[in-house]
This record gives C-alpha cells, sequence and structure tokens, in this order.
C-alpha cells in the first residue's frame, strides 16, 4: 500500500467513524425535549408559587422527557442496524450531570442554587461534544456556561425562572441547529 493510499485510507475511516457517531447520537432529539421541559419549568416557576404543582411537573416532564427521548435513540439504531451497548459513555456523562445538579440544588443557595446546576450541565455538554464530535453540543455548553455567568452578574430577583429559561432557549436553539447538522450529511450522499 502506497503512502497515499494510506492516508485516504485512514481519512476515509475518520470521516465514516464521525457519521457513524453522529447518526447514533442524535443529540438534537434531547436538546429540544429537554430545551421544552426547561422552557416549561420556567413558565411554570414564573406563574405559581405551589411546590406541589412543580413537584408534579418535574416528576412526570422529567419522566416522559427521558422516555421520550431513551426510545427516539433505540429507534434510530434499529434503523441503522445497530445494537447500542446497554451502558457507554454517555450514559456516565448523563449521570455525572444529574448528580453534578442534584449536589449544586443541595448545597448552593440563592443565585450559586440557580447557576450552578447550569456549570454542570455545561460541562456535561462539553463531555458529549467531545465524545459525539458534536459543535452544536459545544456551542450549547458554552451559551449554558453564559446564560450562569448572567444569573451571577445580573442577579435577578427570581434567578430559577431565568436560568430554566436560558437553559430552555439555548437547548431549543441546539436542538434545531443540530437537527439541521443530523440531516445534511445523509441528504448529500
Amino acid at each position: 500500500m502506497q503512502s497515499d493510499d494510506a492516508t485516504r485510507l485512514l481519512q476515509d475511516t475518520t470521516r465514516v467513524r464521525r457519521r457513524t457517531r453522529r447518526a447514533l447520537n442524535p443529540s438534537w432529539f434531547s436538546n429540544l425535549v429537554f430545551g421544552a421541559f426547561f422552557v416549561g419549568t420556567a413558565v411554570l416557576a414564573a406563574v405559581t408559587d405551589a411546590g406541589g404543582v412543580m413537584l408534579a411537573y418535574w416528576l412526570v416532564g422529567a419522566a416522559l422527557a427521558f422516555t421520550a427521548t431513551f426510545w427516539f435513540h433505540v429507534r434510530i439504531e434499529r434503523e441503522l442496524g445497530v445494537d447500542g451497548r446497554a451502558w457507554d459513555a454517555s450514559g456516565t456523562l448523563l449521570i455525572a450531570l444529574l448528580a453534578g445538579v442534584l449536589v449544586a440544588n443541595a448545597v448552593f443557595e440563592g443565585d450559586l442554587r440557580a447557576a450552578m446546576p447550569l456549570y454542570a450541565a455545561a460541562a456535561a455538554l462539553t463531555g458529549f461534544a467531545v465524545l459525539w464530535g458534536d459543535a452544536s453540543e459545544g456551542a450549547a455548553a458554552a451559551g449554558i456556561a453564559l446564560v450562569a455567568t448572567a444569573v451571577l452578574v445580573v442577579s435577578p430577583e427570581t434567578p430559577g425562572v431565568w436560568a430554566n429559561l436560558g437553559l430552555g432557549i439555548v437547548l431549543l436553539a441546539a436542538g434545531v441547529a443540530g437537527r439541521v447538522a443530523w440531516r445534511a450529511p445523509a441528504e448529500r450522499s
């Protein structure tokens, strides 16, 4: 094998690996679902003080969001003819994200309680961006960190409402951008 042929083969392999990783991890769907969930959280928090209503929304809404996302990923894997692993690096990042959010909510108060979970989310999305080679996840991570910093700097009267609204909007934008990028390689083929 000539050097040029070997280089071309390695480039083709890298390109196929990148496309396969992106096809198997359609983060755009998760971003849209959870973006809508967090916008709903912000709206609900802005219009009601009832903790029971918010708890019910979170229990039911989060369960539905996780279920929809899980089944969407399973459907994509089946369409691609791939039997995904039960546990992978994505699952580890998701657990780290949830743990970071729970710890931040338990440890911090006030503006920090609103901002620190967003920093945990930004760190996890950075991990997803690196793992999947997904620029929209990296942009979402930067946007979420910016929202968290804005909450700390501005210190609004209702930091949780603004943090959830900003998080939701960033995820919705990343979902739309990711959807366009996810389908673009398939449409060019």
